[in-house]
């Protein structure tokens, strides 16, 4: 799992960030993140990774912006992008792009242990990424970080 010493480095993109802590993971309730989130972004850090934010509402009808690292959520399976928890799929994908009217995020991954050529492969973010009570992000019961 990366630090959260992350955080500092992605501040410059989204803000100051507050961490929540990843040992409060559990079964919470979650929904398609497009119900609760609007201004959906994608972005990737050379170092540590693909992340996604959005602005979400908690119960209370008040919003803020949480960030999720996706290699928290989604694993490299013979080229395709599949959900998986700490699947680290950035590792192995790259050339990452993200359609906000979509939810889809298309990357280039390289099928594990062959000598084949990397592939195109898309999924849909929606479908695995919820968003909790509370507005945060959160995938296989990783959660994301709260931006301030």
């Amino acid at each position: 799992m990366r630090s959260f010493a992350t955080l500092n480095i992605l501040a410059a993109a989204v803000g100051s960030v507050t961490a929540v802590p990843f040992s409060t993971r559990g079964s919470p309730q979650q929904s398609g993140f497009n119900k609760k989130c609007d201004t959906p972004y994608f972005f990737e850090d050379p170092k540590f990774g693909p992340f996604f934010s959005a602005n979400c509402k908690s119960g209370n009808d008040t919003k803020a912006r949480y960030i999720l690292n996706l290699d928290h959520c989604f694993t490299n399976d013979g080229g395709n992008i599949k959900g998986g928890e700490e699947g680290n799929f950035s590792h192995t994908c790259n050339n990452m792009t993200f359609s906000v009217t979509t939810n889809n995020l298309t990357a280039s991954c390289k099928p594990q242990g062959t000598g084949n050529d990397p592939m195109n492969s898309t999924i849909t973010l929606s479908d695995y990424i919820g968003a909790m009570d509370d507005g945060n992000l959160v995938c296989y019961g990783a959660k994301g970080e709260l931006s301030k």
